[in-house]
């Protein structure tokens, strides 16, 4: 697949990501909102939840999502990345990393003054780069980079103005030449930040 078709594949997918954020029902900006005002900084464990025909062939030593995630408007967008190796089954294919660059927009809705459950959709590019274990494996196809879209959702507990706990679930759907698709399943703690009034203002 050519870079074009690459960028213009993630293009599409990104404002069809963001659509709802810009639709007239998001106009408005509820009050604790303020775009940019704050931001969350975290990192999750990761683990692959889901089995398909794509495990028969690799399987998953666990991983780790970093990000960071801000209110926006009539929901929060999030920007992070997701590293997590595969292991072969057998020696004929080989091992591979995964690396998963995503922005998502999702809406959250608050349950009690601690808890908040929240759903998404995420978009990104999926970037794996192949070992050299396999046997008669190409040197041609040490590594592949691919549009990857899918949905989060998941639970924030936060005990503190500062601190929350957070459980997340997430779909990816990979546009690799054979659909790869996956779910994984994130535990981990983030901090909220003011964010400096320079910053701010030039995010905005």
């Amino acid at each position: 697949m050519t870079s074009r078709k690459k960028q213009r594949r993630l293009t599409a997918g990104v404002l069809l990501l963001f659509l709802p954020v810009f639709s007239p029902a998001s106009t408005g900006v509820p009050s604790g909102k303020i775009p940019f005002h704050t931001v969350h900084v975290g990192s999750h464990g990761l683990i692959d939840t889901n089995r398909n025909r794509f495990h028969r062939y690799w399987q998953s030593r666990g991983g780790i999502d970093v990000f960071a995630e801000s209110p926006f408007y009539a929901g929060r967008i999030q920007l992070g990345f997701q590293y997590m190796p595969f292991s072969a089954v057998s020696d004929r294919q080989p091992s591979f990393n995964s690396l998963f660059v995503y922005a998502d927009w999702k809406k959250e809705w608050r349950l009690s003054r601690t808890l908040a459950c929240f759903l998404g959709g995420r978009a990104g590019f999926c970037r794996m780069r192949f070992d050299r274990s396999a046997s008669g494996f190409s040197v041609h196809l040490m590594q592949e980079q691919e549009f990857a879209a899918g949905l989060c959702s998941g639970l924030h507990y936060a005990w503190s103005e500062k601190w929350r706990l957070s459980v997340t679930g997430v779909t990816w759907k990979i546009f690799t030449h054979e659909r790869i698709h996956l779910a994984f399943l994130s535990m981990g703690l983030s901090r909220r930040f003011n964010t400096p009034p320079w910053l701010r203002k030039f995010l905005e």
